[in-house]
């Protein structure tokens, strides 16, 4: 069994609706679908992940990275990038604040414990300054982000100094706007 320990502080933002899990259950990884029927939509891990409803997420998606196709939103951090599975292949996440992508690897039911691994965790989610965020502003709620202020895409410094809390679809859209099509 999988280590679920990072789901331990889960705080439920929405339940979701039939008509969602009707529509993704063929189209998300298992994990997924299961943490949506046990938790709902919400965040973890002290508010540094979000478990987000897809359909807010896809146009953003689609209009902000290029492979877009066939890839489903899934979850989303605190610095507003966005994490995605696509077709039963590997998930993706979209670094918004570097203007970039990384592939994450296949989701399977050791998703959770990848990340709880500091390594991958900094590989991938380049989370070292959610700590000290999280710690001067308090847990970022469901519908917010800490975005480096000024974005690091027209030369704002990565210290946490620099972060603000900031409405996460609307800071997601504003950097790939700044980036372009990523």
């Amino acid at each position: 069994m999988a280590d679920t320990s990072i789901l331990d502080d889960f705080r439920k933002e929405k339940s979701v609706s039939l008509i969602t899990k009707m529509k993704y259950k063929n189209r998300v990884p298992a994990i997924i679908y299961d943490m949506w029927e046990a938790y709902g939509f919400g965040d973890f891990d002290n508010g540094f992940l979000k478990l987000i409803d897809p359909d807010e997420y896809t146009d953003i998606m689609k209009k902000s990275w290029s492979q877009y196709k066939e890839a489903v939103p899934i979850m989303a951090d605190a610095f507003g990038d966005l994490i995605v599975w696509q077709s039963q292949r590997h998930a993706y996440i979209i670094r918004y604040r570097y203007g970039d992508y990384s592939d994450m690897g296949r989701v399977n039911e050791f998703m959770l414990e990848k990340l709880l691994d500091s390594s991958y965790r900094q590989e991938h989610l380049k989370d070292a300054m959610y700590a000290s965020a999280a710690e001067s502003m308090g847990r970022a709620d469901y519908i917010e982000c800490y975005g480096y202020l000024p974005a690091l895409a027209i030369g704002g410094s990565e210290t946490a100094s620099h972060l603000r809390p900031m409405r996460l679809k609307e800071h997601m859209e504003f950097l790939a706007g700044l980036k372009g099509r990523i």
